[in-house]
């Protein structure tokens, strides 16, 4: 007869479940994770056993191109003008990763130090 708790769905399963399936086959199904998923849960999981910051396994300097609109500005001349008033230090915050004969600067940001720093109080930046 027709049990309350079990509803057909008319595709072959019942209650979600495909009944030709064992259990571990059903285990196995629901517990299906993306390829991305699972890096992703393999590297919390290293980083855990390591002692590392997840976040420290992620790409450390960006060139200007890329940080700055991880840093908020809404042009990348504006990063360079931040540069060129020592407002971000060559050394320090940024990198400049120009070829030896090269005129022009290809700055590189760390942007964890550049977030510290123009976190940091006007009147502290210049002592």
């Amino acid at each position: 007869m027709f049990d309350k708790n079990k509803e057909s769905s008319g595709n072959g399963t019942i209650n979600g479940r495909n009944p030709n399936l064992n259990g571990l086959a059903e285990q196995t199904i629901d517990y299906l994770i993306s390829k991305s998923q699972l890096k992703q849960a393999v590297r919390e999981i290293l980083a855990e056993m390591l002692g590392v910051d997840v976040e420290l396994n992620q790409r450390k300097m960006y060139p200007t191109s890329k940080a700055f609109k991880l840093l908020g500005y809404d042009r990348a001349e504006q990063l360079r003008d931040a540069v060129a008033s020592g407002l971000l230090r060559l050394g320090r915050e940024v990198e400049d990763r120009r070829q030896p004969a090269a005129k022009l600067p290809r700055y590189y940001f760390d942007i964890k130090r550049c977030q510290k720093r123009l976190a940091e109080l006007p009147e502290k930046r210049w002592t």
